[in-house]
């Protein structure tokens, strides 16, 4: 048997690999012995085919590469900013010279004008880059805002008194003490069980989006005219479709064996997703899973009236997609054929450019076929090795977050799905490092799931949120200045509500703005689609006119 393994070694650097052993007891003692590992962080069993080895070793390299630069940078960042702190502390418990200037009102006073003059202009902070819309959408975010003195709550006013100069206000900042992140536990045992059989044989289930979203309103206002929630799924059940009845019984007879209804819903992951089963859990911990169903109620809303924009974007593309096809195949199964075979028959010389063109077409069905049987391989090879899928998702979202024309609307889109996720979960009392990690699951991007991994580990080594996103590549300044403005304010969850209404907005505008240029752009490729096929075709025809014309 073969084994892939991550993890620690003595220089507390990541390793990755594979080991062939009989059993995991004996693979985790080699790995140990012989590949000189601390800490197992992950192992699994692997299919063996030697074929793919050799792509899964530079996998496993380079995948180690990129871990071990992200831990280095972070290292680095962190002991810079440490060492900042610890120059700053040094300096201002520096004890002040007792010298005839310093007991001098008037050469005191000389020196801090001096001194004043003598320093150099700050360094500008960085700069965000918006347009007049964007601004005027920032400039109202926080018009609701009851009592502006809590902005600068964490601020104090204090009067000193100078030998020379009068009373003046200077503000200081209080220092405060970086306390361990506090709030309830999200119970990953619930989370964490798509290996078992019963689990994915349950993923078979088909239920609308819709179905669930009637679902969930129609137990809320059940549970919150007083109806017990046995009661209230037995109800459910009987007048919902045959799909979700289906999981609704096995929901009900789990709760009658005595298991909760958070415990029952997770072994429905394709209906009820990573963030429905952590608040159910949390409002069935703290009574309050009205709130948890409201807040559901709200999030599933918002993603299903942004998916159904999304969707409706990327019809129009696939319909003329699917128009180009279907033209290129009657153009070179049918429409060239028929030219062809005239021209033979009347023995006309066609031209270079109609040459060409009248190969492509007859060689049209195996490159056809070809495409065909490429796609079918690569599609078995996603689903049987692990390795090829990753690979494929690496570049996929790579595509989408380089890409220009779809790149602000995919970076709108997951910053709207952090945004708002983070903003649920705090508002529902759950602790930010356990928010920070669902939210990571519910994110498709491996790319932002690594920064959002890495946003949690500098957080771990004393960051604060707004810091931590600020060191992201793919994360928007935008949402960091504004987790900034929570945090000053002691309101995250308002700012990161705000900001996510904000992306709702720019996400709808930015699909309408592509949808204004898919339309030109599609027409221009089906005119550089059917015109090299129209002028292949007709221009024997123009030179032999224009030839017989001449005698």
């Amino acid at each position: 048997m073969l084994f892939s393994y991550r993890g620690l070694t003595s220089e507390y650097s990541y390793k990755r690999g594979t080991i062939e052993a009989e059993s995991e007891i004996e693979a985790m003692k080699q790995i140990k012995e012989n590949e000189e590992i601390l800490v197992i962080i992950n192992m699994k069993r692997i299919s063996n085919v030697k074929s793919i080895n050799k792509i899964r070793e530079k996998l496993n390299v380079r995948l180690a590469k990129i871990e071990n630069s992200i831990n280095k940078r972070t290292k680095a960042y962190i002991s810079k900013k440490d060492a900042k702190e610890k120059a700053k502390k040094m300096k201002s418990k520096k004890p002040q010279e007792k010298s005839i200037a310093n007991k001098s009102p008037i050469l005191r006073g000389i020196n801090n004008l001096t001194s004043k003059l003598g320093k150099s202009k700050p360094s500008k902070p960085k700069q965000v880059m918006m347009d007049e819309e964007l601004y005027a959408n920032l400039q109202n975010m926080f018009k609701s805002q009851s009592d502006p003195k809590e902005i600068v709550q964490d601020y104090n006013i204090e009067f000193q008194q100078d030998d020379i100069s009068e009373n003046k206000i200077e503000k200081k900042e209080i220092p405060k003490k970086r306390e361990k992140s506090t709030g309830k536990k999200i119970d990953w045992a619930l989370l964490d069980n798509e290996d078992s059989e019963e689990v994915k044989d349950n993923k078979k289930i088909k239920v609308k989006d819709k179905e669930m979203l009637l679902f969930t309103r129609r137990l809320h206002i059940m549970l919150s005219s007083g109806m017990p929630l046995l009661s209230s799924l037995l109800s459910l059940q009987e007048t919902s479709g045959k799909n979700l009845s289906k999981v609704l019984y096995g929901i009900t007879e789990d709760i009658q064996m005595g298991t909760s209804f958070s415990e029952a819903i997770s072994k429905y992951p394709r209906q009820f997703n990573y963030t429905y089963v952590a608040l159910v859990s949390i409002g069935e911990t703290s009574g309050s899973l009205e709130k948890s169903l409201k807040d559901i109620l709200t999030v599933k809303e918002r993603e299903q009236k942004i998916a159904k924009k999304i969707k409706v974007a990327s019809m129009y593309p696939i319909a003329i997609g699917s128009v180009l096809i279907l033209l290129m195949a009657g153009a070179f199964l049918f429409f060239i054929p028929s030219f062809e075979e005239v021209f033979v028959e009347q023995g006309i010389e066609m031209p270079v450019f109609s040459e060409i063109v009248f190969t492509i077409a007859g060689i049209f069905p195996l490159i056809i076929g070809a495409i065909v049987l490429l796609g079918v391989i690569f599609t078995l090879l996603r689903k049987n090795i692990p390795e090829v899928n990753l690979l494929y998702r690496r570049y996929v979202d790579k595509f989408f977050l380089k890409m220009p024309i779809i790149k602000k609307v995919n970076n709108a889109s997951h910053m709207f799905s952090f945004s708002s996720t983070i903003a649920l979960m705090l508002d529902n009392g759950i602790r930010l490092s356990d928010t920070l990690s669902l939210t990571g699951k519910t994110i498709n991007n491996i790319y932002i799931k690594n920064e959002i991994e890495e946003i949690a580990n500098l957080m771990v080594h004393g960051l604060t949120f707004s810091e931590a996103i600020k060191e992201q590549e793919n994360f928007d300044e935008i949402l960091a200045n504004i987790a900034l403005t929570g945090e000053k304010s002691g309101k995250m969850v308002f700012s990161l509500k705000q900001v996510s209404e904000y992306y709702e907005d720019e996400l709808t505008r930015q699909i309408d703005s592509l949808l204004e240029l898919v339309q030109p752009v599609s027409m221009l490729l089906i005119g550089l689609v059917l015109a090299p096929i129209i002028i292949a075709a007709y221009l024997p025809i123009l030179e032999m006119s224009s030839g017989s014309g001449l005698f």
